[in-house]
């Protein structure tokens, strides 16, 4: 197969902040982003439709179901709690089944190890661009835990021409994208160990959607549209060595 590793060094090197942006990077993956900060963005591997490339957060599905073409949605996938990327471009079906078909994308996150950790960043820039992340992280005994919080916002700026505001006053288009998450590895002999994942982000991001007024009047830049994303993701697992190994 073809594959490519993006390691937390070259994501360090390269200053990425997001998923998306790490993968623009590797060849054969097209990344397609419809707007600024916020905005829908997917990813297309080899030529292949966006709900054909299956997308892993440590090697459980996180695609949405509830999106029209099931296909992962990168606009608030960050970057401050993760350890690598795998991506794997080709067919991979008989492995991972028929959503698989133009490659697979694997989101490894960050585990604890060693004495306390922890570390801040706080960046900021033009149109009112403030991104914070803090993570923790150590070993007590046989248990290590990371916990990560992150935040990125912009006040962004009007995609919309005067020309087609039809009057109405310009309006920044901001986005917010907050996110916590925590997992914890325990072994509880040598024989039997477990792992823990969970991750919340919230995100607001105002939109330059058209439409209509009561009076079916168009109107090119509504004020009030937005988009509110909420995202819970979870995952564990158990792994044992019995029987000498059989």
């Amino acid at each position: 197969s073809s594959y490519t590793i993006i390691t937390a060094q070259e994501i360090e090197a390269h200053q990425y902040h997001t998923v998306a942006e790490a993968l623009r990077s590797v060849p054969g993956v097209t990344v397609v982003q419809g707007g600024g900060a916020g905005a829908i963005t997917k990813v297309f591997t080899r030529g292949f439709a966006s709900n054909q490339t299956l997308v892993l957060l440590n090697g459980h599905p996180i695609s949405d179901q509830s999106s029209p073409d099931n296909a992962f949605n990168f606009a608030y996938a960050t970057l401050d709690n993760v350890e690598r990327i795998e991506i794997v471009r080709g067919p991979q079906s008989a492995l991972y089944g028929s959503q698989a078909m133009g490659g697979v994308i694997n989101i490894i996150t960050k585990k604890g190890a060693g004495s306390i950790h922890s570390t801040l960043n706080v960046e900021a820039g033009t149109l009112g661009t403030l991104n914070t992340s803090a993570t923790t992280s150590g070993s007590v005994g046989k248990t290590s835990y990371v916990l990560t919080f992150g935040r990125q916002a912009t006040d962004g700026n009007d995609l919309t021409p005067a020309r087609l505001r039809l009057g109405a006053p310009a309006e920044k288009d901001s986005n917010e994208n907050t996110s916590i998450s925590g997992r914890v590895d325990t072994a509880f002999n040598e024989y039997l160990s477990a792992s823990g994942f969970i991750q919340y982000s919230s995100a607001n991001t105002d939109l330059d959607e058209g439409g209509t007024d009561n009076f079916y009047n168009p109107i090119y830049e509504d004020l009030a549209n937005h988009s509110r994303t909420r995202q819970l993701s979870t995952s564990g697992s158990l792994d044992g060595r019995f029987a000498d190994g059989m």
